[in-house]
């Protein structure tokens, strides 16, 4: 249904530009299918989105969390899981929409709202926030070596050798964004 309505209006915004082109002079077509390009990107990154699975080594005693539990974790408001092991969270990179939808879905901020939480937080010295992997398959990579590890990922590049503990339903991340 969003992917339809996502389309809709990516429809609605070409006609106009089409419009656009025999009205404006002074911006020419150039600049009309540029704006239809920039938004047609914006749809994509904002309506196609996929679950996200939280991963922990499958040697990890916890089975499952509660997304208070994966905001707890992620924001450093706890250091440890349930169990009382000390917890290692990793975030994929800044520019990661993976990254960006998992924390909207979790907090209902943006990246940049939350590196501003962090900052504060560092500044202060109360927390440290996620070590940040360089890609999907090192984080794969350090949750497999890593017992404590805890991270999330789009649920199809999940690897056999972890153990989803919490699963964010795409419907869910789709309407934080709104």
């Amino acid at each position: 249904m969003e992917l339809f309505f996502c389309g809709f209006v990516l429809a609605f915004m070409a006609r106009k530009v089409k419009e656009s082109i025999y009205f404006d002079r002074f911006y020419g077509m150039r600049y009309s299918l540029h704006i239809c390009l920039a938004f047609a990107l914006w749809l994509t990154a904002t309506c196609a989105y996929a679950d996200i699975a939280v991963i922990v080594n499958p040697d990890n005693p916890i089975n499952e969390m509660s997304k208070h539990q994966v905001t707890d974790l992620f924001m450093g408001r706890y250091v440890a899981f349930a169990d009382g092991t000390i917890a290692l969270p990793l975030d994929l990179p800044v520019n990661s929409a993976v990254r960006n939808a998992f924390y909207k879905s979790i907090t209902g901020k943006s990246v940049a709202q939350i590196n501003a939480y962090w900052a504060k937080l560092i500044f202060s010295g109360r927390a440290t926030p996620p070590r940040v992997a360089p890609g999907k398959q090192e984080v794969i990579n350090m949750v497999t070596n890593n017992k404590n590890a805890i991270a999330y990922m789009d649920v199809q590049d999940v690897a056999k050798n972890v153990k989803v503990v919490y699963l964010i339903k795409d419907k869910d991340i789709y309407k934080k964004s709104l």
